[in-house]
């Protein structure tokens, strides 16, 4: 993952956790080609809120969680 896939995971996490914002977060990660990526390299606060996002948002299908 690079560092710009980080940095996307981490606003589309801000999005999910501070504004409640899932189908914002999903649409970014959708335009970055992320919401089929491995995730295994997010710290635990950003996977939480991937996997919320997963539950919440069908478009998302992470791996390495």
């Amino acid at each position: 993952m690079t560092e710009f896939d980080m940095g996307v995971f981490y606003a589309a996490a801000l999005l999910v956790t501070q504004a409640g914002s899932p189908t914002y977060a999903a649409d970014v990660l959708d335009e970055a080609g992320l919401l089929e990526a491995d995730i295994s390299e997010l710290d635990d606060t950003e996977k939480e809120a991937m996997v919320k996002l997963q539950e919440q948002d069908s478009r998302c299908k992470f791996t390495g969680l």
